[in-house]
């Protein structure tokens, strides 16, 4: 009897045993558990207390490891905030780039102005061999893809607003061509020239008057008409900082030109002002200006003084640029560049000049835009881009 009630006693030290061991183990995985849940709990509040400038210092410059860390971190994914400024980094990433402003310079519509252009397009006036008809071509910056979009016996002043380009047309019309379907059409007649878009406008010279209408040709007024006895003159004129500034084509002629003094107006005609200077501006294709000086080509009446002058654009302070002729002149990217016969010049603040180009540029007219110079060869029939260095010179036909 004894042996059987130790038999049952060792039994049951054994099962107690057992339950001992199996509940320690188990005690022992819950008080890990609970620890690493604490360590992970410490953890993010000490991420989330972390001062802002310890995060800046980290995300200014990550090592290597930290950045692979970063991207991998599910924290950082799961944070609603840095989703949002992901989401929204990534729509203007892969969002359709806007259409930059017209790269065009200041002096280009009166310098023959044969090309224009964006980031995204140049546009320019080339002469196809055995045609008798210019063409104007649109060429895609990025893949130099060429599309043929309007051909005539001439074509000059081009103006790109984000929609349509506006130019001269045989030296009598203006013709709008739309950019989104290549449409073309006759907004204005007549006997025009330095054709100008502004704010809007559209501002001509028209029979020695100087004109202003909509871009649809519609609202027409004339803003200054002086009639020349001998025959309708050409307004050589600029628009800048909101004034139009221009020639007075009347006071007197020589070598078949047009001097007279310059004025400044608003851009609806009214506070007409005489400059003030001694020097007459003539009614040529020089006449623009930089924003600071007015550049033309200038002569007195008793001959005293002749030449590409500038002077400041409240009348003091004249200068001569260059006394010879024939010669162009522009004014882009904040540099003015002049054309002879012997090539191309950029001068700097001082009007030292520097040669871009050694070769004859025919008539001596030139077009920059950005980076590129345009320019008519020797024999005024082929249309030439450069680099602004010199380098990279293409014949566009």
């Amino acid at each position: 009897m004894k042996r059987r009630d130790n038999k049952i006693s060792s039994k049951l030290i054994t099962a107690l045993l057992m339950v001992c061991i199996l509940g320690s183990s188990a005690c022992s995985k819950s008080d890990d558990k609970k620890e690493e849940t604490k360590k992970t709990t410490e953890t993010k509040i000490e991420a989330t207390e972390k001062p802002e400038s310890e995060e800046s210092k980290e995300t200014e410059a990550p090592s290597s490891e930290d950045t692979s860390a970063t991207e991998g971190s599910s924290e950082t994914s799961a944070d609603p905030e840095s989703s949002s400024d992901a989401s929204e980094s990534q729509a203007e990433t892969t969002a359709e780039p806007e259409t930059a402003d017209v790269v065009l310079g200041a002096g280009n519509i009166g310098n023959g102005g044969f090309a224009t252009g964006n980031s995204r397009y140049s546009f320019y006036v080339m002469h196809p061999s055995g045609k008798s008809q210019v063409t104007l071509i649109q060429e895609d910056n990025a893949s130099g893809e060429k599309k043929e979009l309007y051909s005539a016996d001439s074509i000059d002043c081009l103006n790109l607003t984000s929609d349509a380009l506006y130019f001269r047309e045989g030296k009598n019309a203006i013709t709008k061509v739309s950019l989104s379907d290549g449409s073309a059409k006759k907004i204005s007649e007549g006997q025009i020239a330095n054709l100008t878009v502004y704010n809007d406008n559209l501002y001509y010279s028209e029979n020695s008057c100087l004109v202003k209408t909509a871009l649809d040709g519609s609202n027409k007024a004339v803003l200054f008409e002086k009639q020349q006895t001998a025959m309708p003159a050409d307004i050589a004129f600029c628009i800048t900082n909101d004034k139009i500034f221009f020639s007075d084509p009347t006071d007197f002629a020589n070598g078949g030109y047009f001097f007279g003094f310059i004025y400044s107006m608003d851009l609806d005609g009214n506070g007409k002002t005489e400059l003030g200077m001694t020097p007459h501006a003539c009614n040529g294709e020089t006449f623009f200006s930089d924003g600071e000086w007015i550049y033309f080509y200038g002569d007195a009446a008793d001959g005293s003084v002749a030449g590409y002058l500038r002077v400041k654009m409240d009348g003091s302070d004249i200068r001569q640029v260059n006394r010879y002729s024939p010669c162009s002149e522009n004014y882009a990217n904040g540099k003015l560049y002049m054309a002879t016969s012997d090539g191309l010049y950029v001068l700097d603040k001082d009007l030292i000049q520097t040669q871009i180009l050694s070769e004859n540029i025919g008539s001596a007219k030139f077009v920059i835009v950005g980076d590129s110079v345009y320019y008519m060869d020797a024999s005024g029939t082929k249309t030439m881009r450069a680099s602004l260095d010199g380098s990279n010179k293409v014949e566009l036909g």
